[in-house]
């Protein structure tokens, strides 16, 4: 059986929006090239959980800065400006749509972890097990992780009531101010709504203030979720450090540049072309994101 012409390669940068094409003399065997693809492996294992993780990250930080905004705003703006309707309505509507984003980020985060898990190491894995044994642990001590988590399965049937966005503008009549911007539910609306709430969970929020704080609790959940996936990348960190030093011995042995895009140019070269045809990208950028994700999350 004929064996496929392989050779190693790269591409950089050049003026006018175009690129210098480089290839090495020597054939990259079959064997060199299944080896590459069992390292590269690992960014297929983790990429995707930790794309899910990144999202509820982006979610937050959305969040977090739509509440910065509004304080600022409300901190400048002109008095009778401060009481516009309109303004008040879509503060409310950008808050309800970032928060939503978040919850509902975190809960897809959870269940794909899990099953990727599942997937990856198998039902009754000490892995599996360990990692469902720290989630539930944090899950029964935190009230943030049992209410945020309840309460984005509550979004997806009834109007999130974020409706009591508290905004105090105090020492108005002496010309000066201080702005207390808060963001809150109603605990007596959640209570009320035909929602089916576990009964632990009733208890828990008849324990609350009547307008429950959200940032405190969106914060300790953001924190939760951060350890969780932490717990999560740890089972990989073995093949992260191979797979690490796999890429930087590849780089040497090829000499390839720092900025450079590496590829691998398949079958012959045609006659007046500089290179074959076909190639394929070595994935070093995915790599590269996702082992930068992967030490950022272990160095929590």
């Amino acid at each position: 059986m004929q064996k496929t012409k392989r050779r190693v390669g790269f591409l950089t940068k050049a003026d006018n929006n175009k690129v210098n094409i480089a290839i090495q003399s020597n054939d990259f065997d079959d064997e060199s090239y299944s080896e590459l693809n069992q390292y590269f492996a690992f960014i297929h294992k983790l990429q995707p959980i930790l794309t899910s993780y990144e999202a509820i990250e982006l979610s937050f930080k959305e969040l977090e800065s739509l509440l910065i905004k509004y304080d600022n705003y409300f901190s400048t703006v002109q008095l009778f400006d401060a009481f516009q309707t309109d303004t008040l309505l879509t503060y409310l509507a950008e808050t309800t749509q970032k928060t939503t984003n978040f919850l509902s980020s975190a809960t897809s985060f959870l269940c794909c972890a899990e099953v990727r898990l599942q997937k990856e190491f198998g039902k009754n894995s000490k892995q599996l097990d360990e990692w469902n044994s720290y989630r539930k642990g944090l899950h029964h001590q935190s009230f943030a992780y049992r209410f945020l988590y309840e309460m984005r399965n509550y979004s997806q049937h009834f109007y999130l009531p974020i409706d009591s966005i508290k905004v105090e503008l105090d020492n108005i009549c002496i010309g000066g101010r201080s702005v207390k911007n808060t963001l809150s539910l109603k605990r007596d609306e959640l209570l009320n709504s035909s929602y089916k709430w576990k009964e632990n969970m009733v208890a828990d929020i008849q324990k609350t203030e009547a307008n429950i704080d959200l940032a405190p609790l969106i914060e300790e959940y953001m924190k939760s979720i951060r350890q969780i996936a932490q717990k999560y990348v740890v089972n990989y960190r073995e093949e992260a450090e191979r797979c690490s030093r796999y890429v930087a011995s590849f780089k040497k042995q090829f000499q390839l540049p720092e900025s450079c895009i590496p590829v691998i140019y398949i079958g012959e070269t045609e006659e007046g072309q500089p290179v074959p045809r076909h190639m394929e990208f070595i994935p070093f950028p995915q790599f590269n994101w996702v082992y930068r994700h992967f030490l950022q999350l272990s160095g929590l």
